[in-house]
């Protein structure tokens, strides 16, 4: 059986925010007990009234414009204001007077003496201000804290503002385990996401929500075992609030911000096309390839494109399998091709597997004289099994993995005597990395103890099948940092069981040329040829009525 851990709150009233709760309701549905609320009393000389005056003083100050428009303009759904004292009733509550010695909030004795007879393992840190002092090592793994940016490169705040305001395509956040000095935490959870640059709602939403899963994802670790910490060594500048002339500028990038993503929603569709190398996978990551060594298939339907290539080689004859996509008709078929009739594509395809919705990413394999495939087939919200059917040579139904799961570019393989299924899901496809496992190809299949086991929109959704390099496993990922499928990282698994996953960077792998090298998101390969897709951004007509429809729509 798991450990039983238990856990305490430190905030500043039990008026809490929706993305707290969250992250609370989470702990507490999982088993980690509640035992404590500690809450800051005012201080000497507090009166009623005076936070309102605080609030009103800052609106005559040279930040004023944030204070005016972050109250007023910007309201996240994640900072909507919940009463805690109806789902709290029956646990025991602490007042608490801290001292202040500089800008440190400091525990009296009683209240320390207090705390420890909760006996927590953890406190978590939702007001308070900067705390120090012995109560940063009463619970038995410290005070946890959030921290919404990724501290190698902005300390201090707002969230999520500076991001935007510099350009940078991702967004972190991270929980640490505070620490006498300051900035100087043990980082315990880490995530990233992609900028909103669009929206500061979004942007702030974003952040908050789904990082309300990292305290819960450190004490599964506790109870795995696999717990580790990583003290922070940042040298970033420290953002604070923006005076008023740079928050107008932030205010006028973002309105520019917007009319760009529409733009480029309307105008700027992506056009896939699969490149063949004649050369084998491993010496493509070891040495690379030219632009010119590049095979592209030829492409004579301007709304159509052809993505996500996946090879079979069975008998001697190689085939490419891949997604098929229509903007007309807004759905994407498999078919297939052998390598050596491309030059006659669109001649010569079969489709492959025969669905109602859209289908795309056909990963395929060969298991013990069989070939199979599992393709994203997302609206079906599950993840399936199909055995070719060598009569009718395509692909039929043999069973669901995992079911009641929008899993999104599903691949397998096989290592240390258990099958292990990636995927990430379709309500954040590119961010959080699942990992599901069984003893046989068929399942049942269980959901890895640590789900999601990455968050990370930098390397996290499946690029294609995992392989062998030198003695190390590797699994290819999308890098959707900047935009959809903009290049692949090439990881290195360093740790796979049902109770720790671990990889880290070995290589980023670019776009090459200057043509379709405005993407790339998908590798596959054998010992002698290796496949890819590029992306161009062109204009098609039925994708601007899509989005045209869509964005009218939404208006009303």
């Amino acid at each position: 059986m798991p450990e039983k851990l238990s856990f305490g709150i430190l905030c500043n009233s039990l008026m809490l925010e929706q993305w707290q709760v969250d992250v609370i309701d989470q702990l507490r549905n999982h088993g980690v007990e509640l035992k404590l609320i500690v809450v800051k009393a005012p201080g000497p000389g507090s009166q009623a009234g005076s936070g309102i005056r605080s609030k009103t003083d800052k609106l005559f100050t040279h930040k004023a414009l944030f204070y005016f428009f972050d109250r007023r303009l910007f309201h996240p759904v994640s900072k909507k204001i919940i009463d805690y004292s109806i789902k709290s009733a029956g646990i025991q509550k602490l007042s608490c007077l801290v001292v202040k010695i500089k800008y440190r909030s400091l525990f009296q004795e009683q209240d320390l003496d207090k705390i420890r007879k909760a006996k927590l393992d953890f406190l978590l840190r939702f007001g308070f201000g900067i705390i120090g002092g012995e109560v940063l090592h009463v619970p038995r793994y410290g005070i946890w804290s959030f921290h919404h940016g990724d501290e190698m490169q902005y300390r201090g705040g707002p969230p999520g503002l500076w991001e935007i305001l510099t350009g940078n395509p991702v967004s972190g956040a991270m929980v640490q385990r505070l620490t006498e000095h300051l900035d100087k935490g043990y980082i315990l959870w880490k995530g990233w996401f992609k900028t909103q640059h669009h929206s500061y709602q979004e942007q702030l939403d974003q952040l908050y929500f789904q990082s309300t899963h990292g305290p819960l994802q450190v004490c599964i670790a506790i109870q795995n075992g696999t717990y580790s910490e990583t003290l922070s060594e940042s040298n970033a500048p420290i953002y604070r609030v923006p005076h008023n002339r740079i928050y107008a500028r932030f205010l006028v990038k973002l309105f520019w911000n917007r009319i760009l993503f529409h733009y480029r929603k309307l105008f700027k569709t992506e056009d896939w096309n699969i490149g063949i190398i004649r050369k084998s996978i491993q010496n493509v990551i070891q040495s690379g390839w030219k632009p010119e060594e590049v095979q592209w298939f030829p492409k004579p339907v301007r709304f159509k494109y052809i993505a996500d290539p996946f090879i079979l080689q069975t008998d001697g004859i190689c085939r490419i399998y891949f997604e098929y996509f229509c903007y007309k008709k807004r759905k994407g078929d498999l078919f297939s091709i052998e390598t050596e009739t491309v030059r006659n594509f669109p001649q010569g395809i079969t489709q492959s597997l025969q669905l109602t919705n859209h289908a795309s990413f056909p990963f395929v394999f060969f298991q013990a004289g069989e070939s199979f495939m599992i393709p994203e087939t997302h609206l079906d919200n599950r993840i399936a099994l199909y055995r070719l059917n060598h009569d009718h040579k395509r692909f039929e139904y043999q069973c669901t993995l995992v079911d009641h799961v929008a899993g999104v570019d599903p691949v397998l393989c096989f290592h240390d005597n258990l099958w292990w299924l990636f995927f990430t899901r379709k309500e954040l496809p590119s961010v959080h990395l699942y990992i599901y496992y069984s003893e046989t190809l068929t399942g049942p299949y269980k959901p890895h103890l640590n789900n999601p086991v990455k968050s990370d929109i930098r390397s996290s959704r499946p690029a294609g099948a995992l392989f062998s390099l030198n003695g190390m496993l590797m699994r290819p990922a999308q890098d959707c940092s900047a935009h959809y499928g903009r290049r692949i990282i090439l990881n290195r698994i360093t740790s796979l069981s049902p109770v720790d996953f671990r990889e880290i960077e070995h290589t980023p792998i670019e776009p090459r040329g200057d043509y379709y090298a405005k993407g790339l998101h998908t590798l596959n390969g054998n010992q002698s040829i290796t496949v890819i897709d590029g992306k161009e951004f062109r204009f098609i007509c039925s994708d601007f009525l899509h989005e045209l429809s869509r964005l009218i729509i939404r208006k009303r």
